[in-house]
């Protein structure tokens, strides 16, 4: 299903379908299940994608560069997705696009795309937020529950807004990461838009991966910070490291989770900022660095804060 506006901004309800089998050919086109898209100034293709089952796609659902009315909402909501490069891509909104809200969706992977080769398929993860402008309106996701062979269960690039990521779960057994906040996109460069919104996890459960959340500012520009996250009332279990924090202007404030069960390290700074870990829960009441409790570790001249922790699980654990 494309709808594409390049004249008029027009609304769609794309609801109730089974769509099956589509990986993109060379030349012909990328395998979305469902898009929208604007190719104008001052146009949205907006309205709702509910309750669709869509499996084998290369980018099951994408919605692209909305940048008209702060009336023309976008609706992803209730759907099942087995994709192979996307679940869910939020991308461009810009102007004075409206609201997109991303809720109560399944989205899995059983195996990653082969149809147009590696070098077109990066950015392999269950929810793809990407290039959304601070002009724009709000961009929410919510109690979506991601599991699967992707890379990253989310994958934030060059967002100037700030991204609210609440409820939900991410099974991340083979995943690289849980979350994935980056300064520069292997496939898209670096960041365009001011690239300062801050992603921030609200009741999120991740478990088993080998990261659970990444802040990564893997750019070269020193002039501003690049990649900011934060993270409250949230689950990090089991896994490799629960946090890592890379490059020398990453940053995450991080309270009230419950940070466990790791085989490296529950936090890990490896950047130049203070980190604010306080009031969390890692395993034992004695807290970090301590038997029974993940440890904390700072490696590049920045700060880890964790005490006060808790003593015990906090009431979301």
């Amino acid at each position: 299903v494309e709808a594409y506006v390049n004249t008029k901004s027009s609304s769609a309800n794309v609801q109730d379908n089974r769509v099956r089998n589509v990986p993109g050919r060379t030349g012909v086109g990328y395998g979305w299940g469902v898009f929208f898209g604007a190719n104008a100034n001052g146009l949205d293709m907006y309205g709702t994608i509910t309750d669709n089952n869509v499996s084998g796609a290369r980018r099951a659902i994408q919605i692209d560069s909305n940048n008209g009315s702060t009336s023309n909402s976008v609706l992803i909501a209730r759907n099942y997705v087995d994709a192979t490069q996307m679940g869910i891509w939020v991308n461009n909104d810009y102007g004075t696009a409206a609201s997109v809200t991303v809720q109560d969706n399944k989205i899995t992977s059983s195996a990653a795309s082969t149809t147009l080769g590696a070098t077109y398929n990066p950015n392999y993860s269950g929810i793809f937020l990407a290039s959304n402008w601070s002009t724009a309106g709000p961009v929410t996701a919510t109690n979506n529950d991601i599991s699967g062979q992707f890379d990253y269960g989310i994958l934030a690039w060059n967002n100037a807004i700030d991204i609210p990521v609440s409820g939900g779960s991410i099974r991340a057994n083979t995943m690289q990461g849980g979350v994935h906040i980056e300064a520069v996109n292997p496939a898209y460069g670096s960041v365009f838009t001011g690239g300062q919104g801050v992603l921030t996890l609200q009741g999120v459960a991740i478990s088993h991966a080998a990261t659970g959340v990444w802040v990564d500012d893997n750019g070269t520009d020193a002039s501003y910070p690049f990649v900011h996250a934060a993270m409250q009332g949230s689950t990090i279990d089991g896994g490799g490291t629960g946090i890592s924090v890379t490059g020398p202007q990453a940053s995450i404030v991080a309270h009230l989770s419950s940070i466990t069960h790791h085989s490296a390290d529950g936090l890990v700074n490896s950047s130049t900022t203070a980190v604010d870990a306080t009031n969390n829960w890692w395993g034992c009441a004695k807290g970090p660095n301590t038997p029974g409790c993940d440890s904390v570790v700072n490696t590049d001249g920045g700060s880890i804060l964790f005490a006060p922790w808790l003593t015990k699980p906090p009431k979301n654990h």
